[in-house]
C-alpha cells in the first residue's frame, strides 16, 4: 500500500493491519517521526526511515521515534531488501494487533 502523506497512512492503519511501514522523514503533510511514534503506540507497527535526512540528529530523532533502520537516499534495492528482511526475521518481533487509530 503506497501513502503519500500523514493522513492517508493513517487511515490506511485504521483500516488495516501493516507488518512494516517504511517512510521519509519529511511528509507534505507532516513529520515522519510523529507518524512513527503514532502508528508504533497502539499497536507496534516496525518501521525503517527511508529518507535523505542524514545528519547525526537525524539518525538521533529516528532512534528516538522508533525507527528500526535509517537509510539514506538514494538507496539500492539490495540494501532496502536487506533492511526490510532484517526486521521481519527479528526473533524479538511482536506481531502487530489492529490500531486503533483516528484517521
Amino acid at each position: 500500500m503506497l501513502a503519500r502523506n500523514v493522513f492517508d497512512a493513517k487511515a490506511a492503519a485504521a483500516a488495516q493491519t501493516f507488518d512494516l511501514l517504511i517512510c521519509d522523514l519529511v511528509l507534505p503533510d507532516g513529520d515522519g517521526c510523529d507518524l512513527c511514534r503514532e502508528l508504533r503506540q497502539p499497536c507496534g507497527m516496525d518501521a525503517i526511515a527511508l529518507t535523505a535526512c542524514g545528519y547525526p540528529a537525524d539518525f538521533a530523532k529516528t532512534k528516538a521515534a522508533g525507527f528500526r533502520s535509517h537509510l539514506l537516499k538514494p538507496v539500492s534495492l539490495d540494501v532496502l531488501i536487506e533492511a526490510i528482511e532484517g526486521v521481519l526475521r527479528d526473533p524479538s518481533r511482536q506481531p502487530n494487533a489492529r490500531p486503533a487509530i483516528d484517521a
